[in-house]
């Protein structure tokens, strides 16, 4: 027997399985995908609303949920507003991963569209862009009781750099503003993919923060942060006192 033809015969044998496990994992993969994009578009189908744009008369859509307890035909506390918004090359359904957060908090969400993912002009900070969300906070206004004190503004990526724009457009609007990795400088991100620097300040009447790290976004710490926040009151830098089940915020030391 030639032992060099038994060798190949077994390495090759080898690969063929470990080339066959590697697809059956990636249509795994591929489906468990599918299935859970199936699942985030049904569930934003449940909450989605058509606003009329008060700038140019257009249908925009945006989720809209409203806590029961927050309804208008209810009476007792009025419920604070998380305005979320979509990151840059997403769309409103995008906000349905606040559901669970805005849910446990008694809070109302409204996630605009503002001209969807960032593949045109009107999209990117346009004033167009910016008074769909601002119809949106109106239209929460009109289907909810919200606490005008207490309206919270939240985007990470291409949205913390949109939540920046909105904080600066409409300053008295928001009880405070959390940004993650946004993008500060469009023709340096473009020309140069920089990162975002980190920095967290008081500007105006609006209380912005800006989490570091990845591109990703700490969402519980950064409701944690906005909770803290009063639209007249002084900013509220410092923790709370934990509460049970209550999500702990990661702090930079």
């Amino acid at each position: 027997m030639n032992l060099n033809v038994v060798t190949v015969t077994a390495t090759a044998t080898l690969l063929a399985c470990a080339a066959l496990a590697s697809a059956q994992q990636g249509t795994a993969t591929a489906d468990a995908a599918k299935a859970k994009e199936a699942a985030r578009m049904a569930e934003a189908a449940k909450y989605t609303v058509t606003i009329t744009s008060s700038k140019d008369a257009s249908a925009q859509q945006a989720l809209l949920y409203v806590p029961p307890e927050a309804a208008p035909d209810q009476k007792g506390r009025a419920a604070p507003l998380l305005v979320a918004l979509h990151t840059w090359s997403a769309d409103y359904t995008q906000c349905v991963e606040y559901l669970l957060q805005v849910r446990q908090r008694g809070w109302a969400l409204v996630a605009p569209n503002f001209r969807g993912p960032n593949q045109r002009p009107d999209a990117c900070v346009s004033s167009l862009a910016i008074q769909d969300v601002l119809d949106a906070v109106e239209h929460a206004g009109k289907h909810a009781r919200v606490d005008e004190s207490r309206i919270y503004l939240m985007g990470y990526s291409g949205g913390g750099h949109m939540a920046l724009m909105m904080a600066a457009a409409a300053p008295r609007t928001w009880a405070g503003a959390s940004a993650g990795v946004p993008i500060t400088d469009l023709a340096a991100w473009h020309a140069e993919n920089v990162a975002a620097v980190l920095f967290r300040r008081v500007a105006g009447p609006v209380r912005v923060t800006i989490f570091e790290g990845g591109h990703g976004c700490e969402i519980p710490a950064s409701l944690h942060w906005l909770s803290r926040q009063r639209r007249g009151a002084p900013p509220a830098h410092q923790p709370e006192p934990e509460t049970p089940g209550q999500p702990k915020p990661r702090q930079k030391k």
